[in-house]
């Protein structure tokens, strides 16, 4: 009885062993993977909140960034709209300007050109007959230094 109770014993403890160890191995390795899936799951967790929240401020600032550039956009389409607006009427002064030139100052140097033929001749006739006077005053002086040369050889002949 003995050597069936100790076998029976034996074979006893070692199914139990068996069994308690399988037990505790599966109760354990739950637990482990449990404890080591939220330890790395809240370390993991943390890790990628710290890199996203740099890139969370990345999009905030490009956010920021963007509002702004559309801000410049809309002033810089203002300005252009301006600038437009100059360059138009520019164009329409240019206009303006070069018919008055074409129409009116053209035509008025025109006349004044026709004035100063016009007064260029009558300067060239007046000149020429100041200069027909002053050649007769030449003359006249030569005229009245021979007469009194003749006037002086007649006295000196005793003709009159």
């Amino acid at each position: 009885d003995r050597a069936v109770g100790t076998a029976v014993d034996k074979a006893v403890d070692r199914a139990v062993g068996t069994a308690v160890d399988k037990a505790v191995d599966r109760a354990v390795g739950t637990a482990v993977d449990k404890a080591v899936d939220r330890a790395v799951g809240t370390a993991v967790d943390k890790a990628v909140e710290r890199s996203i929240k740099p890139l969370k401020n990345d999009i905030t600032d490009l956010r920021g960034d963007v509002t702004e550039l559309r801000g410049d956009v809309a002033v810089l389409k203002d300005n252009v709209e301006g600038l437009k607006t100059d360059v138009t009427e520019l164009k329409d002064d240019v206009m303006e300007t070069h018919l008055v030139l074409e129409n009116v100052t053209n035509k008025n140097i025109r006349i004044v050109a026709e004035n100063h033929l016009s007064l260029n001749h009558k300067l060239n006739e007046a000149l020429k007959v100041d200069e027909e006077k002053e050649m007769l005053l030449i003359r006249m002086n030569c005229v009245e230094s021979d007469v009194r040369q003749m006037k002086r050889l007649i006295k000196k002949a005793g003709i009159a």
